[in-house]
Order: C-alpha cells, then structure tokens, then sequence
C-alpha cells in the first residue's frame, strides 16, 4: 500500500510541475532570457557619414576623413570610395567634434563643433577647393 501511495504523490508532483502555471512560467522565463542578448545589442555610439565632392560636384575618390573627439582627443579616420563616400562610425555620442579632410591637389577643410545624438548617423558634405 506504501508504494500505490508513493507513486500517487510522484504522479502528483509532477503534474504541478507541468501544470499550466508552471509552464506559462517556463516559457515566459524562456521568452526573457530570449530577449536579453536583443536588449544588449542596443546601439552606444554614433556616426558621421557623408561625401567629399569637388566645386564642380564631381566625387573626390581617396580623400581622407579624420574625426576628433575634443574632449578626449581620440581620432577615427576614413577614406572616400569612387562615389566620395565614407563613414566613420563607433564614435562616443555627444561632442563637440572636429571632422576634416585631405585630399591630393585640394585644400584641406575642416568643420568644428559638430555633435552627434547615440544610434544617429550625422551626415557631412565636403565640398573640395582646388
């Protein structure tokens, strides 16, 4: 009779383990820790991008971009494509910056007190003299 006895309790522990509360709890804890890496994956930095063209409108391909963060003095550098295109990204959010460029047989332009918002691209347009 003992043992008719212990397996009634075994059978009724472990259907309130797989109640429905139970399982609702499992798969909302499921659901939560699922989600975790996606709340961490949330975007720190910022960006500049933008393209380095001549006066006639023409892209400027191999213009080097440089990005200072005033405050701490980091630099990030990015050269432009064919399309005079580039995009420094990783950046600390905030500011202010200093964003200039170089290119062979133009002069060189520099753009000062520039801020950036955490997640947002700012857009830059160079415009080259000769």
């Amino acid at each position: 009779m003992s043992e008719r006895r212990s397996s009634v309790r075994l059978a009724a522990a472990v259907s309130s383990i797989f109640s429905v509360p139970a399982i609702a709890t499992g798969a909302g804890l499921a659901i939560a820790l699922a989600a975790a890496p996606l709340a961490q994956a949330q975007e720190t930095t910022s960006q500049f991008s933008g393209f380095v063209i001549g006066v006639d409108g023409q892209p400027i391909e191999g213009a080097v971009v440089s990005v200072q963060h005033l405050p701490s003095g980091t630099m990030a550098t990015s050269t432009t494509g064919a399309s005079g295109q580039f995009a420094v990204t990783g950046l600390r959010v905030g500011g202010p910056f200093r964003v200039s460029t170089k290119a062979e047989g133009m002069q060189d332009v520099v753009v000062e007190d520039l801020y950036t918002q955490i997640g947002q691209r700012t857009s830059v347009t160079f415009v080259a003299l000769p």
